[in-house]
């Protein structure tokens, strides 16, 4: 088994295992094991060594750490296809390239058609340009012999090239406050790496070293430390000799032992700790509003018009040539594919409203409903092309002139038309079957998606009015990983007797980031006022609802400076929300300081999650 199908057999089945523990974290969030896989996703991890201190969540090690190795593989594969394999030449990259790019630029645009006007929206900007390589390869391994293995090759570039844009798009647009020391630090040790590579050292255990300790400088200097593990990829040499004289292949033996961790173990743990969604918390109206309708539209249409409109332009121009043994409706049904956006999409969701996060289960939702989506529309549509290709009685020959002749003969309509030379003359055969299964797939397809509509819409419907006629009390549990950040949630339904009151009332039992203080200080920054005003909207429209303003902070400090911090950011908030228009009376201020924590303040994480105001309807 060669190393292209090696990767393909490692990544189709790992496209397997991630469907599975998708729906194992969907069915752990939505069901009474909800509390347990919270708990599971903020277990505190701490490593201390001398002066050095990691101190973060389980969640966070996976998505920093475990993240850093498949981005190691990566950066692997990347150096190993440019120096040797299918980027090697300009002709072999052409495709796929032009293809990854119109996969990139298309589905931005759709993102912003629907989100420029709103500052922290915009970040989400890169969310649908991913592509998940496992998940599409996992679809295309249903199919079996009916997909070339030159189209597989086809997605498995487009994928790493897609990957590495991903890469240059977080380095990028996607980097916190930096910390001129720490980043000294990587940079010396990615300077030390260089040369080892230049001195030919071929000794694994020395890369790894030296990267642990790029990786750890990564991590503090406010890049994100995924980065790291690119970084070390470049430098691993991909042959040099042992001391026996041998000519060996460091790189291709790393790639080699990572494939299956990755495959089996990496991304499907991330898979499970970013894919539980409550999807019992989101209305249809909210799956409805501009991010996720531009993270849906963007994975599924802005997905293929950009990878088959690129291509098509470039295949036409004669830039590039469609992969072998390969027909347009095979090469749009991978089009579609590349719509999975999911566990790179996550990836950049958590980095793209990693601060504020307004929009914390909608994102995650419209990516799993955007990829299901593209795998199911894909899967369908190449599983009706390569039926096409095969042959059937329903043929209609025409004699065409010589000219006509080699116009259709260079338009490569087959399966459709198909034109060749008999006796001196010229014919073209028309197969109308392919044509009518084209017709009648495309009717199925959109009736399964008018009914998955109907059902998703009636789904949330009956939700969103179990949840109102409930007077039970509830609460929501802050995942924020901010100060400041607002959790708003009613305890209960009081005063909320009409159908519009409790369609009020419900609007806050909905988890809402955003809104920030400034570090220390009761004082809000600019960006949360957008939150509240939303907010403000919703208590002028529903006049009978009163809430009260909780606060709550971490027990950094003294006990009495948290009290009073608590109270003045309450406050703060309640002046704003008068400053509005909202009458003084129906609003209430209350300061909790530390009592009243909802998980350890022993991790950064703990304590950021509790710090939080709660919006308690009274």
């Amino acid at each position: 088994m060669n190393h292209i199908e090696k990767f393909i057999q490692n990544e189709s089945s790992s496209g397997i295992i991630l469907i599975f523990t998708t729906i194992l974290a969907l069915l752990f969030s939505n069901t009474f094991m909800a509390p347990v896989y919270e708990s599971f996703l903020h277990i505190p991890v701490e490593i201390r060594i001398g002066f050095l201190q990691i101190d973060k969540s389980l969640y966070h090690w996976i998505n920093d750490g475990l993240m850093a190795i498949f981005f190691l593989l990566v950066g692997l594969e990347v150096k190993r296809e440019i120096l040797e394999g299918h980027l090697s030449s300009v002709k072999q990259i052409a495709l796929p390239g032009i293809a990854a790019v119109g996969g990139m630029v298309v589905p931005a645009i759709v993102y912003l058609i629907f989100n420029r006007d709103n500052p922290i929206a915009v970040n989400g900007w890169a969310i649908p340009t991913a592509t998940d390589i496992a998940f599409a390869l996992g679809i295309l391994s249903l199919l079996g012999k009916r997909v070339p293995v030159s189209l597989k090759i086809f997605l498995m570039a487009l994928a790493i090239i897609d990957d590495l844009g991903a890469i240059v798009i977080i380095a990028i647009f996607y980097t916190n406050d930096l910390s001129i020391s720490s980043i000294m630090v990587a940079l010396g040790a990615l300077a030390i790496l260089i040369a080892f590579n230049y001195s030919g050292v071929t000794k694994k255990s020395i890369y790894f070293i030296v990267g642990l300790v790029l990786w750890i400088s990564v991590l503090k200097s406010g890049v994100h430390a995924t980065l790291a593990g690119v970084a070390l990829a470049f430098t691993i040499p991909l042959t040099g000799k042992n001391k026996k004289q041998e000519v060996i292949s460091p790189l291709k033996e790393i790639e080699d032992n990572l494939h299956l961790f990755v495959a089996f173990l990496v991304l499907p743990l991330f898979a499970f700790v970013n894919a539980g969604v409550n999807i019992t918390d989101i209305s249809f109206d909210q799956m409805a509003g501009p991010v996720p309708l531009g993270i849906m539209l963007g994975l599924f249409l802005g997905k293929q018009l950009g990878v088959f409109g690129f291509s098509w332009i470039a295949i036409k121009l004669k830039i590039a040539t469609l992969p072998e043994g390969c027909n347009w409706n095979q090469f749009y049904g991978v089009s579609v594919l590349t719509g999975i956006g999911f566990t790179m999409s996550l990836f950049v969701v958590s980095l793209a409203f990693e601060d504020d996060s307004i929009f914390q289960y909608t994102d995650k939702l419209a990516i799993l409903v955007g990829s299901v989506l593209s795998a199911t529309v894909g899967y369908l549509l190449l599983r009706a092309g390569a039926k096409s290709t095969q042959p059937t009685d329903n043929k209609v020959t025409l004699p065409v002139e010589e000219d006509s002749f080699k116009q259709l003969d260079n338009l490569s309509l087959n399966p459709f038309f198909k034109s060749y030379p008999k006796d001196q003359a010229y014919f073209l055969e028309i197969d109308t079957q392919p044509m009518l299964k084209m017709i009648a797939m495309q009717k199925r397809i959109y009736l399964m998606l008018f009914v998955g509509v109907i059902f998703t819409g009636f789904n949330f419907y009956q939700q969103s009015g179990a949840s109102f006629a409930s007077t039970n009390q509830q609460s929501i549990v802050s995942s924020d990983q901010h100060p400041g950040a607002i959790n708003v949630a009613s305890i209960n339904k009081i005063g909320c007797t009409t159908i519009d009151e409790k369609i009020g009332c419900g609007m806050f039992e909905k988890k809402i980031d955003g809104i920030n203080f400034k570090t220390g200080s009761a004082d809000l920054e600019e960006k949360s006022k957008i939150v509240l005003d939303g907010a403000a909207r919703v208590l002028l429209k529903f006049s009978n609802i009163r809430i009260e303003t909780q606060a709550h902070t971490d027990d950094q400090g003294k006990r009495a400076k948290n009290q009073g911090l608590s109270e003045a950011r309450a406050k703060n908030v309640v002046d704003y929300l008068v400053s509005k228009g909202i009458n003084h009376d129906r609003i209430q201020a209350k300061g909790y300081g530390e009592s009243q924590p909802l998980v350890s303040n022993k991790t950064a994480e703990g304590r950021a999650i509790n710090r939080r105001v709660v919006f308690h309807v009274l």
